[in-house]
């Protein structure tokens, strides 16, 4: 049997029982995936793709262009490997260290946005009530934006990772 063909016939089988390879198939443009509500295919590429595929990226939802329906990410599933969206981005997730997980996760974020609220509050707001509600407002969303979600897109970089390109 030709190399090819043995590739292509391991490819298979691993599909048939569920056990996904975790390496690199190099830079896809696009990739397929089926409502499993209505049974129909839609394909995504560029952004919409990376952000479906970054278990990082804060995407509970996804679009199904056939029926015209937003629904959870667990009821995609990917044709070429029918595994499902959520099983996908659960298994990038561990490619991810937990030092960045960590670093990209919503408690850090706040914790961020809290250091930043007290710092702004105890150096310009002088009352006590002002400074609870005013800075721990702004200062939420100044943290927010200092570490804001690209840091998703350094943690790639960063790890050498690009979810999109495994399968």
């Amino acid at each position: 049997m030709p190399l090819a063909d043995q590739q292509d016939l391991n490819t298979e089988s691993m599909a048939e029982t569920n056990q996904y390879p975790e390496k690199r198939t190099g830079e896809l443009n696009w990739r397929a995936y089926k409502h499993t509500k209505c049974g129909e295919t839609t394909v995504v590429s560029a952004d919409t793709l990376d952000a479906v595929c970054n278990p990082l990226a804060p995407v509970p939802v996804t679009w199904c262009s056939t029926c015209n329906d937003m629904d959870v990410l667990a009821e995609f599933t990917w044709t070429d490997t029918d595994e499902s969206l959520v099983a996908f981005r659960a298994r990038m997730n561990n490619l991810i260290s937990p030092f960045w997980r960590t670093v990209s996760s919503l408690s850090f974020y706040i914790a961020v946005a809290s250091g930043v609220a007290a710092a702004i509050g105890g150096a310009t707001i002088p009352d006590a009530t002002a400074w609870k509600v005013g800075a721990s407002v702004i200062g939420f969303f100044l943290g927010l934006g200092l570490t804001g979600t690209a840091i998703n897109g350094v943690i790639e970089a960063m790890n050498g990772l690009r979810f999109s390109e495994y399968r």
